[in-house]
């Protein structure tokens, strides 16, 4: 096992072993959710936020959050795995109690309740293909006219409407019904470039452009106000007792924004490539 792998795992149930002090809303321990309490759990096959392993074991950032809170809540949580075009149809009719990353800005936002707070932040990414030499991070002039390949669920194309605007580029759209069809269409150089959230784990491609930031949330139906009330004091009292456990769940799960959503711009690839030899002069006794 690497050594990133086990500090992953010591993190993680670290953060999940924290103590809770005053729980008034917690579970006796070794009490047993009655049915009603069960909360079905929506994700996708492509999520940012659950994940299933090949041993059934459910993880990721939504599953951490979401079983912490259970200690409030007293949720029995089943998570279901859905169609992502989906979900949100799901959760509007009831067939689905929530969904951890939503954007107040979906089609479907009048028929359902968000968490006042966000669940998390995402950047909206511009991706090209590792191999590809002619595009560059906020490299405008080489992105300007290219095919953009956009995932219509995400909701995240008005935020590279504004980017693009203000940077003067033009792009022409490619829109695809699922993230997994968008990912493969890159890979098949369908389309030039990618519009993809910061949480997603992919391979094989860089970032060209981060073209802004977006808040998520947690979502449920209307005829849900009961369970999102219940979210919402479980929420303000982990908060109250783990103050940093949901900034340190983002950088467990994707890394701190700070260093891993950064790209090479053309002149530092060019400088890189000259091979110049650099003089750094230093105090001998400080280093």
């Amino acid at each position: 096992m690497s050594n990133r792998k086990k500090e992953v795992m010591i993190l993680r149930a670290f953060l999940l072993l924290l103590p809770l002090v005053g729980l008034g809303l917690q579970v006796k321990a070794g009490a047993k959710p009655e049915k009603e309490n069960t909360v079905v759990v929506g994700y996708t096959e492509d999520d940012k936020t659950i994940h299933k392993n090949a041993e059934g074991e459910y993880y990721g950032y939504g599953v951490d959050y979401l079983e912490k809170l259970s200690e409030y809540t007293g949720w029995n949580l089943q998570y279901k795995l859905v169609k992502e075009e989906e979900r949100l149809r799901m959760l509007a009719d009831g067939e689905l109690d929530l969904l951890c990353n939503v954007s107040k800005r979906c089609e479907e936002r009048e028929e359902l309740l968000f968490s006042e707070g966000n669940s998390m932040i995402e950047y909206p990414m511009l991706c090209a293909l590792e191999e590809n030499d002619s595009i560059f991070f906020d490299d405008h002039k080489a992105i300007n006219g290219v095919k953009i390949g956009i995932n219509k669920s995400t909701g995240l194309e008005y935020i590279l409407r504004n980017y693009c605007s203000k940077a003067g580029i033009r792009y022409k759209p490619v829109y695809y019904k699922s993230f997994h069809e968008m990912y493969a269409a890159l890979k098949n150089k369908e389309v030039d470039l990618i519009l993809a959230s910061s949480l997603r784990q992919m391979e094989g491609i860089k970032y060209v452009a981060k073209t802004g930031i977006k808040e998520i949330y947690f979502a449920t139906g209307k005829q849900n106000a009961a369970l999102m009330q219940t979210l919402e004091d479980a929420s303000a009292k982990l908060r109250e007792d783990v103050p940093f456990l949901t900034s340190n769940l983002y950088i467990l799960h994707y890394g701190r924004a700070s260093e891993k959503l950064l790209g090479i711009t053309r002149e530092e690839d060019q400088f890189i490539k000259s091979r110049k030899t650099l003089k750094v002069a230093c105090d001998p006794d400080n280093y």
